[in-house]
């Protein structure tokens, strides 16, 4: 059956994304979460989606979650630029706080099969992210099979994969209609590049070498053909599905529905803003007649 995971967390029924409130409710109705994480100036790890592709650039729009009082007080700062405690006073549009990774693992401990799509969102938060989950792995609270790192940072997946091979790793691609960008303009970092999907990138030497366990792509892009490229290259590689668009399902959603159904034995898991519709849509589809 393929898993259904809540799209930073839930958007579903009034959840604000990567909040707790969006957390608890991907913890009662999916089958996991997928959340990215960013890294405060101090090394501090924060749930949120603050940099975003726009088909041919990047661009920083942490203001557009906050409040006005913390628009105020963050002026043009990006996270990375604050202190923990400065990112721990703002509050998104929901009047709630930014949670930090410590907060998710605390919440989803001794849920093994929960399963944790951590998306490196943040440049520099590979090592930090090892380093905040080491504990929680030892004392057995969290296990490393629940675990997927996913980015379209792919030189901080590498450190992951150095790091630890243990972990599950996912590449990130933007849906193949878009232009490949640098990920953060604003830094000195320029091999970090948000990368299209394509033959390219599947065949890329860094990508290689990581020997990634999933591609994480677009709805548009998953394709019985696009699966076929990357399982020529990578055998055992399973496919996530994203899908950006903001419809609940089931009734704006039926091809989507359509090519789940085509595609169940290729697909490991698929990633939704309404985990909890995706859910009982999917379950009702494996019900026996």
């Amino acid at each position: 059956m393929i898993k259904v995971l809540g799209h930073r967390a839930s958007l579903a029924e009034g959840h604000y994304q990567n909040t707790i409130s969006a957390i608890e409710h991907a913890l009662k109705y999916a089958d996991g979460l997928e959340t990215d994480i960013v890294i405060s100036a101090e090394g501090g790890l924060f749930l949120i989606h603050d940099n975003m592709f726009h088909y041919d650039r990047a661009e920083y729009f942490l203001y557009t979650h906050l409040n006005k009082d913390s628009r105020r007080a963050t002026g043009a700062k990006r996270i990375d630029q604050m202190s923990n405690q400065e990112v721990k006073a703002l509050q998104t549009v929901t009047n709630e706080p930014i949670p930090t990774l410590e907060e998710l693992l605390n919440l989803t401990s001794n849920r093994p099969d929960f399963i944790l799509n951590l998306e490196l969102k943040g440049d520099m938060t590979a090592l930090p992210t090892l380093k905040t989950l080491e504990p929680y792995i030892n004392s057995g609270k969290i296990i490393k099979e629940q675990i997927i790192f996913t980015s379209f940072n792919h030189p901080e997946l590498l450190k992951v994969r150095e790091a630890d091979s243990d972990y599950k790793i996912g590449i990130l691609t933007e849906p193949s209609d878009r232009i490949s960008a640098p990920i953060y303009p604003w830094s000195d970092n320029k091999n970090s590049i948000y990368h299209i999907f394509g033959q390219e990138i599947i065949k890329n030497p860094l990508v290689q070498t990581i020997q990634p366990d999933f591609f994480s792509i677009e709805n548009d892009d998953t394709t019985k053909e696009n699966i076929a490229l990357i399982q020529e290259t990578y055998l055992k590689a399973k496919i996530i599905l994203w899908y950006s668009y903001r419809e609940p399902p089931p009734k704006e959603n039926d091809v989507l529905q359509q090519k789940l159904d085509e595609l169940e034995d290729q697909i490991y898991a698929v990633i939704t803003n309404y985990p909890e519709a995706m859910k009982n849509l999917r379950s009702t589809k494996q019900m026996p007649c």
